[in-house]
């Protein structure tokens, strides 16, 4: 099964680096993406993900002022998601060692427009993945539902609030056998400031409060920032705080990542994220590539 998660992203980072052709046009109206990301877990635990993705935008995106990245953020207009992928979770469960396959499905919709500062954005995500192993048959499922209400402050500042709702469930031969619903609420603030020389920094900073039906509250802070050098290319880093009853979720989490338009149309980022865990043996390292192309 990896060499089937191999074929097509390789199709697409040769698609990516093929010479492209010269667009006269200023401005896209969809995008097809890709995404491949890579987990290890203290333990021996391993989890891949492989993705495609399809956005579309109810009126054409401009991407004459600005990073090219941030050209949805700056121009705001509706748009619809689809994601489809697959999932695989190499497990360590007392003497089991599972390899469990599965499906990833994410669609989204974001009501946004130009003339008014408010934003409406719904996102739903469901991840499904099984194995037999020892004539068990394992099944994990994972269904998260989100929403966002933001408002832009200025043309390049937009302060929102965030609510996830998860529920995680794993089962042993069709029964279940541990389930966990989390509540997390946020506020967060994105801005957008434009330097001297067609530079800009992003920058972002939230807060969040998470309870879960153990009875377990947790609170967590981020901050993250993007500098763009000209309007194609961009280094950042961000940084994570989790602290509360839920010890599993407690530490500190970094990332650096890095992000380049070969053109208006195409583009590629990698991240690295680093999960450093209060809790003895339960780190997590994460890496990311994602690649796409506007229409």
């Amino acid at each position: 099964m990896k060499n089937n998660k191999i074929s097509p992203l390789l199709f697409l980072v040769v698609m990516l680096l093929s010479p492209l052709p010269v667009l006269s046009q200023d401005s896209y109206q969809y995008t097809v993406s890709g995404a491949y990301s890579n987990t290890d877990y203290d333990g021996g635990a391993e989890m891949t993900m492989l993705l495609g993705a399809f956005q579309l935008y109810t009126s054409p995106i401009s991407y004459l002022d600005g990073p090219y990245a941030e050209a949805g953020f700056l121009n705001r207009q509706s748009n619809v998601a689809l994601s489809i992928g697959t999932i695989e979770l190499d497990a360590n469960i007392g003497v089991l060692t599972p390899s469990l396959e599965g499906t990833n499905l994410v669609v989204g919709f974001e009501y946004a427009n130009q003339n008014r500062p408010f934003t409406f954005g719904v996102l739903y995500s469901q991840a499904d993945a099984d194995d037999a192993v020892a004539n068990v048959n394992l099944e994990f499922t994972i269904d998260a539902l989100g929403i966002q209400l933001g408002y832009y402050l200025t043309n390049r500042s937009r302060l929102a609030f965030e609510y996830i709702q998860t529920d995680l469930e794993f089962f042993g031969n069709g029964n279940s056998l541990s389930k966990l619903e989390t509540d997390e609420f946020g506020l967060r603030f994105r801005n957008l400031t434009y330097l001297a020389s067609g530079r800009f920094v992003g920058f972002s900073v939230g807060a969040a409060y998470i309870d879960n039906d153990a009875d377990e509250q947790n609170t967590e802070f981020n901050l993250a920032a993007d500098y763009y050098f000209d309007r194609t290319f961009s280094v950042g880093a961000g940084i994570g705080l989790n602290t509360g009853d839920d010890v599993d979720d407690e530490g500190a989490t970094m990332n650096i990542n890095a992000s380049v338009f070969f053109s208006p149309i195409a583009s590629i980022g990698v991240e690295y994220e680093r999960f450093s865990a209060d809790q003895a043996d339960n780190d997590e390292e994460t890496l990311s590539l994602a690649f796409a192309m506007r229409f």
